[in-house]
C-alpha cells in the first residue's frame, strides 16, 4: 500500500458509535474536543478546525468496522490525508510506555502522538459495490453462523415438538435468507465489470468458489493497494511468526496470526480443496510431505502460497495457469 510519513500535526481520532474525540498537541498544548459521530458532528469537526486554521492535517483512526468510515470519508472528500491503523498497535503503543489513563481523549491524543513521527499507509474510500459485496458476505457468515447453532440444537436431543417445529422453520428462513444473499451478490457482480472481472480471474483459480471470490474481494477491496503476494499473506496473518532470543530460546515457528481473521478461516476449506485439485498446490503439498512436515505446517504454507497465486492472478489480470512457472522458466534470458 502507499505509504506516507505523518505530517507534523498529526490529528488522532478515537472513535466509538455515538461519538469520536479529536485531539493533537499544538505548540505543547494539547488540543481535544468532542463531536457526534454523525453528519452533524462532521460539520462541527469542519468549524472547529477551520477556527484553528487547519488546513492540512493527516487524520489517523483505529479501525473499528464500520464506526469511523462515514467519518473517513468526509475527512477524504476535504482533501485531508487519512490513515487507518491496527488497534493492537495502539494498544501495544501505550503499554510501552506505561500508560495508565484510558479516555477517549487521551486515546485521541495517544494515536496523534503514535502516528507523528511514522510512516502510515493512505487511506482510500472503496468503490461502494465492493463495501455492499463486503456487508452481504458478512450477513452470509452471520446468518451461516446461526443457522449451524439452530442445527446443533435441533440435534441436542429430545425436544418439545412445538420447538423442534420452531427450530426447523428458523432453518428453513435462514437457508433462504442467506440464499437471497448470495444471489444478490451475483446480480451485483452482473451489473459491475470491474466486480465481474475480479471474480472470474479469483474463481479461474481451483480451490476458490464463488463465495470465497466474494470474500476476498470485500475484505481486500483494492488488489492494486497491495504491493505483493507477501503483503496479501501478511494481511491475511499467515506469515510465520519467528521467536529466538540469545542461544537458549529457539522456539518453533508458527503462523503469526496478525491480520484478517475472516480471510484466514475463509481460506481454510479452499486450501483444502486446493491441495487436492489445484496442481501447484497439491506439487507443493506433496513436496512439502515428502520432507517430513506435519499436516498442519503443510495446510498453512499452502495457504500463503495460494495467496501469492491469488495476487499474482488478481493484480495481473490475467486468469490462472498451471504451466505458468515451466513456461517462465523455459523462456530464454
Amino acid at each position: 500500500m502507499k505509504q506516507v510519513k505523518a505530517e507534523k500535526r498529526a490529528i488522532g481520532i478515537d472513535i466509538s458509535k455515538a461519538y469520536f474525540d479529536v485531539g493533537y498537541m499544538e505548540d505543547a498544548v494539547a488540543q481535544h474536543e468532542q463531536f457526534e459521530n454523525n453528519k452533524k458532528g462532521f460539520r462541527a469537526l469542519k468549524k472547529w478546525l477551520r477556527k484553528r486554521n487547519v488546513r492540512t492535517a493527516h487524520f489517523v483512526m483505529e479501525a473499528t468496522g464500520r464506526y469511523g468510515l462515514e467519518l473517513a470519508e468526509f475527512l477524504h472528500q476535504q482533501g485531508y490525508a487519512v490513515s487507518i491503523v491496527n488497534p493492537k498497535q495502539i494498544k501495544a503503543y501505550r503499554e510501552s510506555y506505561l500508560r495508565r489513563n484510558k479516555t477517549d481523549a487521551a486515546d485521541a491524543l495517544l494515536i496523534s502522538e503514535f502516528c507523528r513521527n511514522r510512516t502510515m499507509p493512505l487511506w482510500q474510500p472503496p468503490a461502494a459495490e465492493v463495501v455492499a459485496i463486503q456487508d452481504m458476505e458478512r450477513r452470509i457468515g452471520s446468518l451461516q453462523k446461526i443457522r449451524t447453532m439452530e442445527i446443533n440444537r435441533l440435534k441436542s436431543g429430545k425436544l418439545a415438538k412445538a420447538v423442534e417445529k420452531s427450530l426447523k422453520r428458523s432453518i428453513r428462513h435462514l437457508e433462504e435468507e442467506i440464499e437471497q444473499m448470495e444471489k444478490a451478490i451475483r446480480e451485483l457482480t452482473t451489473k459491475h465489470t470491474a466486480l465481474k472481472a475480479a471474480f472470474q480471474l479469483l474463481t479461474s483459480v481451483q480451490g476458490v468458489g464463488d463465495r470465497t471470490a466474494a470474500i476476498l474481494i470485500g475484505e481486500v477491496k483494492d488488489i492494486s493497494l497491495v504491493a505483493s503476494g507477501s503483503s496479501l499473506a501478511a494481511y491475511v496473518g499467515v506469515t510465520p511468526y519467528i521467536h529466538e532470543s540469545g542461544t537458549s530460546v529457539r522456539k518453533r515457528p508458527r503462523m503469526s496470526k496478525v491480520g484478517n481473521a475472516r480471510l484466514r478461516a475463509a481460506l481454510y476449506y479452499p486450501t483444502l480443496s486446493a491441495m487436492q485439485h489445484n496442481p501447484v498446490i497439491k506439487a507443493f503439498a506433496e513436496r512439502l510431505k515428502a520432507k517430513g512436515k506435519p499436516n498442519k505446517v503443510v495446510i498453512i504454507a499452502c495457504m500463503r502460497k495460494l495467496l501469492h497465486i491469488i495476487y499474482g492472478v488478481w493484480s495481473s489480470g490475467k486468469p490462472f495457469d498451471p504451466d505458468y512457472e515451466q513456461k517462465r522458466q523455459a523462456v530464454p534470458a
